[in-house]
């Protein structure tokens, strides 16, 4: 085994067992890892670490250091809602980066097939090629005859023998015609060959919906496509976005919830106690009702007991007692009181 492979193995062994696997129960506390730990993945405790699934390919998003311990996100997942609230607030930010760039990657693959398929007809890439004389025996032969018969007719023109060169000429005007028909049925069939090519070409291509690269449809390439790293990984990205949606969802609604039980409750305690007010007010009222005029006294007796002005002496109880008719004298008249 080489090294990078044990260090691959170490590392797999790492986080699903911790780094402290090997140790005996006493020293492994020392060594027990916290899901608040900084050298702990904060995507990976929410589910899925982006930044590790695409590290090293073209949607590289950087590296990840931080350890992924399944141990540590089974505490995480004990945890009540709004201790984690923070994690998956910072889990949400990193997706909705990746959807972004999934979103970049469909628009982009939609513009490079648009524009391939409307190419200007001359351009250098999407025109066929010129026929290669080389490739073709009959051209080959043609060329051949009028090179000699061009040299035989310059021969006899040299030597004044002009009618038998002017027949030769002749013959050269018309291999150079069945010349000019082998090139141009080659270029026919390889304007044929190469359009019939390049709609394959367009056929076969198109846009993966999972991870939105331009990917070949025949079979072979597209099974090569889809076991591909980037589209793996994005296929686990639209799984895990989905996840994240209905987490955020779920807890809004029990916020929500919870906050109209408990203004619910806050309402019943208040009527609570002001239908325990009305209802001792109502009492004493009936009670001060149902009293008898003894009860009366009595109870106007302890008040003036308790405000210290019950009755201590006689003198007391003869001041406020009324006179007899002897003691009153009638008020005299206005003569009398005229008289000196």
């Amino acid at each position: 085994m080489t090294n990078q492979a044990s260090r691959a193995t170490k590392r797999m062994l790492d986080e699903l067992m911790g780094s402290h696997r090997n140790l005996d129960r006493r020293n492994a506390k020392k060594f027990r890892l916290d899901w608040r730990d900084d050298e702990i993945c904060k995507y990976h405790l929410c589910g899925w670490c982006p930044i590790r699934e695409f590290q090293g390919t073209k949607c590289s998003m950087g590296d990840c250091h931080n350890q992924h311990n399944e141990l540590v996100r089974v505490q995480f997942n004990k945890e009540k809602w709004r201790k984690k609230q923070d994690y998956y607030e910072f889990w949400k930010s990193v997706l909705i980066k990746v959807k972004n760039e999934y979103d970049f990657r469909i628009r982009r693959s939609n513009e490079i097939l648009v524009d391939q398929l409307e190419a200007e007809p001359n351009s250098r890439i999407h025109s066929p090629p010129e026929p290669d004389p080389l490739n073709n025996p009959a051209l080959q032969k043609v060329e051949a005859k009028i090179k000699s018969l061009e040299s035989k007719a310059e021969k006899l023109k040299d030597e004044g023998n002009n009618t038998l060169a002017d027949k030769l000429f002749l013959q050269v005007d018309l291999l150079e015609n069945v010349k000019d028909d082998l090139i141009e049925k080659d270029r026919r069939i390889m304007a044929a060959a190469f359009a019939k090519s390049a709609a394959k070409t367009h056929e076969h291509y198109a846009v993966c919906k999972i991870c939105g690269g331009l990917a070949d449809q025949t079979p072979e390439k597209l099974n090569l496509h889809e076991i591909g790293v980037i589209h793996l990984g994005y296929a686990r990205f639209h799984d895990e976005y989905t996840r994240m949606l209905d987490i955020f969802a779920n807890n809004d609604l029990k916020s929500q919830s919870s906050s109209r039980s408990r203004s619910r409750s806050y309402g019943r305690h208040d009527n609570s106690k002001s239908y325990s007010s009305r209802s001792d007010s109502r009492s004493s009222r009936s009670s001060s009702r149902s009293r008898t005029p003894e009860d009366r006294d009595a109870m106007f007796d302890r008040m003036q007991a308790k405000m210290g002005n019950t009755v201590k002496s006689k003198s007391d109880t003869e001041m406020i007692e009324p006179k007899s008719n002897a003691d009153i004298t009638e008020p005299k008249s206005d003569a009398e009181m005229v008289e000196p």
